[in-house]
């Protein structure tokens, strides 16, 4: 017996194994109308349907709000086995539980077991007929579902409008996908004709339900919605775990990592980045350190050896490792230095430490007079430097100095960490606003770093301003802004974004709690909170990954935003350097700890 995750959608969605046909209630059914229910309804309608899922030869016992209700209802059930994209199945009827035990009836023909399941129930409905069936749809694709003519029979749930880019970004319909999906259902498929023929076209919006297990939760564009009130520890290590999973299975044998996952179209381009791959193995030593999985240190080895093997030493003693472009770039130097320490720090292994020393060398001989490192882009062939400048390269390689001082203890690496750190904040972002500030995690890592090793005053008061800049610019979850919008930055926004954004203020509000302002530090850590809840909604679960080709390879990835599923190592990377120091925060400072 197989397992599927199930989606129930009021929708009409067409059985896989079934043929298209007209339908006795359609989106024109539903055209003026506005229907809901409320979460204890949803929930229980879904449990109905769960429980006739896994008692095949019993009808369920329907809610009593359903069994009186006579209006006209639409309703789908996703299925899927976390393996393979889900099938969905419509209900429709006069009143929801006729519209539920249409849907029922297809998904036990199809022998579905409800191992994870997803409601959604059509809200309301907008037709476009004929000559009006506009070119470009206005709206946030990844709200509304679509469907065609009641002869047609075919319709499609809202994440499949954007999983299966039914309508792209700039809001055009593509035929040719939405052929392709319709296909996937329908043992007859339809013809393109038959499908730019059609006399109607809807959109319409959903509320949803959905469990992996128990309990039945509701859904919002498809996913969970988080807010730091339920980011306890138990939440936070599944989250971890999952990323770090999505990262040990992404480490080739060779330790070269799947940089780039495309999950729509389930192919690896042949992208990369040297310094996000350091970066990587950093989150993923890290992460042993918590869980304490071999599998997934002996990944994060592997791929550190690879990068070791790209570092070259000179007969002067310096060491640098050019990137895929044989560039070498301060910040790859840096991060090096972060995931070498890291390793160190965690296996008690020493046998890198010569190579450490020769890359910080390096660091060191492009250190100018003012504190600046320059140049921060060189060909490694030719010695060409690059008139380049990175924003986030200084405190890359700040914290990688600071790290290897915590190793050798050799002083000289934190002479060179806190001229630059003096430039940075005392030259470079002298007397600019709070509002024109770099959002840059590295720096706050450096700086936090620094202070333990040298405790000057300056230092947190520079913690202080920097993390005020990004408090500032955060979403803050109020005015009419989507509910799943709260704790991100930009618009539209985006995971990564406030993934780093909560690792550089979870990093200032460790330092401010001990050693400076402990309310600053609560503020900097509840902002980091919601930066953390809002970028957990991207994370890929059995839930959002169900409408693609290959839902458990892309599970515990990390997308790029809302529409774009898009995952990199380095979205990855980030969101769990942010969770794991959420989860090691003192949690009666954290809103999940508090009453």
């Amino acid at each position: 017996m197989r397992h599927w995750a199930i989606t129930v959608t009021v929708l009409l969605c067409a059985l896989r194994w079934g043929h298209p046909q007209a339908q006795t209630v359609w989106f024109d059914d539903l055209i003026g109308t506005t229907q809901s229910l409320n979460d204890a309804q949803g929930s229980a309608l879904l449990e109905a349907i769960r429980s006739g899922i896994y008692h095949p030869d019993e009808m369920p016992e329907w809610p009593g709000f359903a069994r009186i209700d006579t209006q006209a209802r639409i309703l789908f059930l996703s299925a899927s086995d976390g393996q393979r994209s889900a099938d969905v199945f419509i209900g429709t009827g006069q009143g929801w539980s006729a519209a539920a035990q249409n849907a029922l009836r297809k998904a036990r023909s199809a022998s579905a077991s409800g191992r994870v399941v997803k409601l959604d129930v059509v809200t309301s409905a907008t037709a476009y007929r004929g000559m009006d069936i506009p070119k470009v749809i206005d709206g946030d694709r990844s709200r509304f579902g679509l469907a065609l003519g009641t002869e047609l029979g075919v319709a499609f749930v809202p994440e499949e409008t954007v999983a299966r880019t039914l309508v792209n970004s700039k809001g055009k319909l593509q035929m040719s996908n939405v052929k392709e999906t319709q296909a996937m259902r329908f043992e007859a498929p339809l013809s393109m004709a038959d499908l730019r023929a059609t006399p109607a076209l809807f959109t319409f919006t959903t509320d949803a339900w959905g469990a992996v297990g128990y309990p039945t939760q509701r859904l919002y564009r498809g996913h969970l919605l988080f807010s730091p009130e339920r980011l306890d520890d138990n939440m936070l290590l599944d989250a971890a775990t999952a990323a770090g999973h999505y990262l040990r299975q992404a480490v080739r044998p060779d330790g070269r990592f799947h940089y780039k996952y495309l999950p729509k179209q389930n192919t690896v381009p042949d992208d990369y980045n040297l310094l996000r791959h350091c970066g990587t193995v950093y989150a993923m030593l890290d992460l042993c350190e918590t869980t304490g999985d071999p599998d997934l240190m002996e990944a994060a080895v592997r791929a550190l050896d690879w990068m070791v093997d790209r570092i070259d030493i000179g007969p002067d003693g310096t060491a640098v490792l050019p990137d895929e472009q044989g560039d070498i770039k301060v910040g790859g130097q840096g991060l090096a230095l972060v995931a070498l320490a890291e390793h160190a720090e965690r296996t008690g292994d020493l046998r890198h430490l010569g190579t450490m020393q020769a890359l910080a060398r390096h660091l060191a001989s492009l250190q100018q007079p003012d504190g600046r490192f320059s140049p921060h882009k060189q060909e490694a062939a030719s010695g060409q430097a690059s008139d380049f400048v990175s924003g986030y390269y200084p405190g890359e390689a700040m914290l990688g100095l600071a790290r290897l001082h915590a190793l050798d203890g050799n002083s000289e690496w934190i002479d060179v960490a806190m001229a630059n750190a003096r430039y940075i904040t005392q030259q470079r972002d002298r007397g600019r606003p709070s509002k024109d500030l770099p959002h840059d995690h590295w720096l706050l890592y450096a700086l936090h770093d620094l202070y333990r090793a040298r405790p000057e005053p300056w230092l947190l008061e520079q913690t202080e301003r920097y993390g005020r800049a990004i408090v500032g610019a955060q979403r803050n979850g109020a005015g009419d802004t989507p509910p799943d919008w709260a704790g991100s930055f930009y618009t539209p926004p985006r995971s990564t974004p406030s993934a780093t954004r909560a690792e550089g203020l979870l990093a200032a509000a460790a330092l401010l709690r001990e050693c400076g302002d402990p309310d600053v530090g609560a503020e900097f850590l509840l902002a980091a909170e919601r930066a953390t809840a809002f970028m957990l909604q991207l994370q890929f679960d059995p839930i959002s990954a169900m409408y693609l080709d290959d839902p458990l390879r892309t599970q515990g990835g990390i997308r790029k935003s809302m529409t774009n599923y898009t995952v990199q190592i380095d979205y990855v990377q980030h969101g769990l350097s942010a969770m794991l120091a959420l989860l090691r925060a003192p949690i009666d400072c954290r809103s999940a700890g508090r009453d």
